[in-house]
């Protein structure tokens, strides 16, 4: 079984220099290598460094971060009760800091 098949079937990645498997090649997993992300990516182009799952999340997150919507309203207008909601939380907010 390659790489690509294994990375697959775990949704886990494979640094190309010692062969773990981990979600996300980061810097500081690098760092053992003596490398960084530009390095690594030019001696490997093409090679992953973040799995199927991660890249989901990432996106989930990000979406929620930017709209402050969970990804699967992405879309969708707000109904009135969760703009009500929202509303009265951002009131909520608004007299907790001492701003009326």
């Amino acid at each position: 079984m390659n790489l690509k098949e294994l990375e697959d079937k775990h949704d886990l990645i494979f640094c190309r220099e010692c062969g773990e498997g981990c979600m996300q090649i980061t810097w500081h997993h690098l760092k053992r290598h003596n490398m960084d992300t530009k390095e690594y990516k030019e001696k490997y182009p093409g090679a992953p460094t973040m799995c199927q799952y991660s890249k989901d999340e990432k996106a989930k997150n990000l979406t929620k971060a930017l709209t402050g919507r969970a990804a699967h309203n992405k879309g969708k207008p707000m109904t009135e009760e969760q703009k009500r909601k929202l509303t009265e939380a951002k009131k909520g907010k608004a007299t907790r800091t001492g701003a009326v």
